[in-house]
């Protein structure tokens, strides 16, 4: 998990939190026993549903970032067509000026 969170590795500390989680459930008797607080424990499960809710709201902005970039590729593609067009032109202009600035 240390590696995880030193990488900033969400998914990671959610996969490693996950387990932690359902082995505290599983053994939560024994490690009462041993001195683990209730406290701890929903702070754990507090943490895991926060990990999860920002997991689904990158989601999110991905899918509205994926959503606006393809209602923007029309413009792109005559921003494109447009650049071409005024680099070729410029080509052409600079023929009899200076043939080693037309690389």
């Amino acid at each position: 998990m240390r590696k995880a969170i030193n990488t900033k590795d969400a998914e990671g500390v959610f996969k490693c939190l996950k387990f932690v989680n359902d082995n505290v459930a599983k053994f939560k008797d024994v490690l009462v026993v041993k001195g683990l607080s209730e406290e701890f424990v929903n702070e754990l499960i507090t943490t895991a549903a926060s990990i999860a809710a920002d997991k689904q709201l990158q989601y999110e902005y991905d899918i509205k970032a994926t959503a606006l970039l393809q209602s923007n590729i029309g413009g792109f593609n005559e921003l494109n067509a447009q650049l071409t067009e005024i680099l070729s032109v410029g080509k052409i202009l600079y023929t009899d000026k200076d043939s080693v600035k037309l690389k």
